[in-house]
């Protein structure tokens, strides 16, 4: 069989959602009928305070090993060029918090919750803002690295004004022009 090796058959694809759709075409264009069956969702740390005291150690080993293309791909969002560094792989400061029940006191979550997705664009929408739509002061703000911030911009669906006119519009009442 040179055409179609997996004519006839049904092949489960249980990588995550996100990553089932490029593995399920080939599986067609081999002739197979793929079944989309995600067995993991991947997200990011729920403490980014262990992650960030692990990498603040990785400089005292000789080697880091990413074991899955997620791991791979998340160290590049924070990776400023084509190769990973230490600096690269910190989550953000905490400042002078000394622990994340410190940090809690500055957001206020309501009694019903709050998805923590929404947390988070306020504070990149707020970091925008606060810099005039610049994103790399915005980035520094919320000490990440420019690339991270441009991720978390897709990935979270924040539509920005293009332009110092269109941000200033968004901060001053309109006025009506007689």
């Amino acid at each position: 069989m040179r055409g179609k090796p997996l004519a006839g058959k049904n092949v489960v694809v249980t990588r995550p959602a996100h990553q089932a759709q490029a593995f399920a075409r080939l599986i067609k264009d081999a002739g197979g009928r793929a079944i989309l069956f995600p067995a993991i969702e991947i997200r990011d740390v729920k403490d980014p305070w262990s992650v960030t005291r692990l990498v603040d150690r990785l400089d005292q080993y000789d080697l880091a090993i990413f074991v899955s293309p997620n791991a791979v791909e998340r160290a590049m969002l924070l990776a400023d060029g084509p190769h990973i560094a230490v600096e690269d792989l910190r989550l953000g400061d905490t400042g002078t918090f000394s622990s994340p029940r410190d940090a809690a006191s500055i957001i206020k979550i309501p009694p019903t919750g709050i998805p923590l997705e929404d947390i988070e664009r306020l504070a990149v929408v707020e970091a925008l803002k606060m810099s005039n739509w610049v994103q790399k002061d915005a980035a520094e703000l919320l000490a990440i690295s420019p690339r991270v911030m441009n991720y978390k911009i897709k990935t979270l669906g924040i539509d920005f004004p293009r332009g110092r006119r269109a941000a200033l519009q968004l901060h001053e009442p309109s006025a009506a022009v007689v």
